[in-house]
């Protein structure tokens, strides 16, 4: 298997990864009324970056940096939420 395969398939998988932990993140906030699974899939989220890994964060288009932050910025808001005991 070339080099190039193997990088597009890790991209494909995780940006999959990625989009499952956000769904399963959302359906633990609004169905399951679970704030810390939530918090903890959401920011894991963050590992399995969907965008173009080779890149590096000053090399990639503004989008993708503002996306990702935007990202970070829910899941810290979420786990300030978890350490000041917010209820649902």
């Amino acid at each position: 298997m070339k080099k190039q395969e193997i990088l597009d398939r890790s991209k494909s998988f995780s940006r999959l990864i990625y989009v499952v932990m956000i769904l399963i993140a959302v359906f633990n906030l609004t169905y399951l009324k679970d704030l810390s699974n939530a918090t903890i899939t959401f920011a894991l989220a963050l590992a399995f970056d969907p965008f173009d890994q080779s890149q590096t964060w000053n090399k990639r288009p503004l989008w993708q940096r503002i996306w990702l932050g935007v990202h970070l910025f829910i899941a810290a808001c979420m786990l300030g939420m978890q350490i000041s005991r917010w209820t649902l």
